[in-house]
Protein backbone atom coordinates (compact mmCIF):
# COMPACT_ATOMS: atom_id res chain seq x y z
CA UNK A 1 0.00 0.00 0.00
CA UNK A 2 3.17 2.61 0.81
CA UNK A 3 4.40 2.03 -2.67
CA UNK A 4 1.43 2.66 -4.58
CA UNK A 5 1.11 6.50 -2.44
CA UNK A 6 4.42 7.06 -3.32
CA UNK A 7 4.43 5.94 -7.15
CA UNK A 8 1.53 8.67 -7.16
CA UNK A 9 3.17 11.34 -5.52
CA UNK A 10 5.93 11.12 -7.98
CA UNK A 11 3.57 11.33 -10.71
CA UNK A 12 3.99 14.11 -13.24
CA UNK A 13 1.13 15.76 -14.71
CA UNK A 14 2.86 15.09 -18.19
CA UNK A 15 1.93 11.33 -17.88
CA UNK A 16 -1.81 12.52 -17.83
CA UNK A 17 -4.22 11.75 -20.44
CA UNK A 18 -3.95 14.65 -22.45
CA UNK A 19 -7.53 16.25 -23.37
CA UNK A 20 -7.99 19.89 -24.66
CA UNK A 21 -9.49 22.28 -22.72
CA UNK A 22 -9.45 19.74 -19.72
CA UNK A 23 -8.78 21.43 -15.82
CA UNK A 24 -7.87 20.46 -12.40
CA UNK A 25 -9.76 21.88 -9.85
CA UNK A 26 -8.33 21.28 -6.55
CA UNK A 27 -8.46 22.92 -2.77
CA UNK A 28 -4.92 22.74 -0.39
CA UNK A 29 -3.77 23.13 2.81
CA UNK A 30 -1.91 26.17 1.83
CA UNK A 31 -5.53 28.34 1.36
CA UNK A 32 -6.15 28.44 -2.34
CA UNK A 33 -8.63 26.92 -4.75
CA UNK A 34 -6.52 26.32 -7.79
CA UNK A 35 -7.89 25.75 -11.35
CA UNK A 36 -4.54 23.74 -13.20
CA UNK A 37 -4.65 23.07 -16.77
CA UNK A 38 -4.15 19.39 -17.03
CA UNK A 39 -2.41 19.81 -20.49
CA UNK A 40 0.66 21.27 -19.31
CA UNK A 41 0.15 21.71 -15.45
CA UNK A 42 0.15 25.64 -15.43
CA UNK A 43 -1.98 27.42 -13.20
CA UNK A 44 -5.15 28.91 -14.65
CA UNK A 45 -5.86 30.91 -11.64
CA UNK A 46 -6.26 30.52 -7.62
CA UNK A 47 -8.51 32.25 -4.94
CA UNK A 48 -7.37 32.73 -1.55
CA UNK A 49 -9.71 31.00 0.64
CA UNK A 50 -8.21 30.17 3.96
CA UNK A 51 -7.00 26.33 5.32
CA UNK A 52 -9.58 24.45 3.38
CA UNK A 53 -9.06 21.26 5.80
CA UNK A 54 -10.78 18.07 5.20
CA UNK A 55 -14.21 19.67 2.84
CA UNK A 56 -14.36 18.72 -0.57
CA UNK A 57 -15.98 21.32 -2.79
CA UNK A 58 -19.37 21.07 -3.88
CA UNK A 59 -20.22 21.70 -7.49
CA UNK A 60 -23.70 23.11 -9.08
CA UNK A 61 -24.40 25.32 -11.72
CA UNK A 62 -20.74 25.62 -12.61
CA UNK A 63 -19.84 27.29 -8.83
CA UNK A 64 -18.05 25.39 -6.98
CA UNK A 65 -19.30 26.01 -2.67
CA UNK A 66 -16.27 25.46 -0.51
CA UNK A 67 -15.99 25.20 3.60
CA UNK A 68 -12.85 26.86 4.80
CA UNK A 69 -11.73 27.35 8.65
CA UNK A 70 -11.76 30.86 8.72
CA UNK A 71 -15.54 29.81 9.00
CA UNK A 72 -17.18 30.92 5.68
CA UNK A 73 -18.79 29.23 3.25
CA UNK A 74 -17.21 30.26 -0.26
CA UNK A 75 -19.20 30.17 -3.57
CA UNK A 76 -16.52 30.44 -6.17
CA UNK A 77 -17.42 30.59 -9.97
CA UNK A 78 -15.59 28.73 -12.73
CA UNK A 79 -13.76 31.31 -13.40
CA UNK A 80 -12.48 32.25 -10.03
CA UNK A 81 -14.27 35.02 -9.07
CA UNK A 82 -16.16 34.87 -5.58
CA UNK A 83 -20.03 35.25 -6.28
CA UNK A 84 -20.67 35.44 -2.33
CA UNK A 85 -19.88 33.52 1.22
CA UNK A 86 -21.64 33.01 4.17
CA UNK A 87 -19.87 33.58 7.33
CA UNK A 88 -20.36 31.35 10.74
CA UNK A 89 -18.91 31.06 14.05
CA UNK A 90 -16.31 28.58 13.61
CA UNK A 91 -14.53 26.28 11.21
CA UNK A 92 -16.09 24.28 8.18
CA UNK A 93 -14.21 20.94 8.14
CA UNK A 94 -17.23 18.65 6.32
CA UNK A 95 -17.93 18.91 2.95
CA UNK A 96 -21.05 21.23 1.61
CA UNK A 97 -24.21 19.41 0.42
CA UNK A 98 -26.01 20.81 -2.82
CA UNK A 99 -29.72 19.73 -3.78
CA UNK A 100 -31.68 21.86 -5.15
CA UNK A 101 -31.41 25.43 -4.70
CA UNK A 102 -29.85 24.47 -0.93
CA UNK A 103 -26.74 23.82 0.51
CA UNK A 104 -26.21 21.79 3.63
CA UNK A 105 -23.36 22.20 5.71
CA UNK A 106 -22.32 21.98 9.45
CA UNK A 107 -19.52 24.06 11.29
CA UNK A 108 -17.77 23.21 14.40
CA UNK A 109 -19.81 25.71 15.86
CA UNK A 110 -22.17 23.04 16.44
CA UNK A 111 -24.55 24.42 13.65
CA UNK A 112 -25.84 22.84 10.73
CA UNK A 113 -26.33 25.32 8.30
CA UNK A 114 -28.96 24.80 5.22
CA UNK A 115 -28.50 28.15 2.78
CA UNK A 116 -29.96 29.31 -0.25
CA UNK A 117 -27.44 28.83 -3.20
CA UNK A 118 -28.77 31.49 -5.49
CA UNK A 119 -28.01 34.02 -2.52
CA UNK A 120 -25.87 37.11 -4.01
CA UNK A 121 -24.06 38.92 -0.95
CA UNK A 122 -21.24 40.49 -3.15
Amino acid sequence: HNELLCEFRNRSLKKFPKSEECRIFLAAGDGFFRCIDAADGRVIWKFLCNFVGSSSPAFSDNIFYLGAYDGNLYAVDIDGRLKWKFLTHNRIAPSPLVTGNSIYFGSSDHNIYAIDKTRNLE
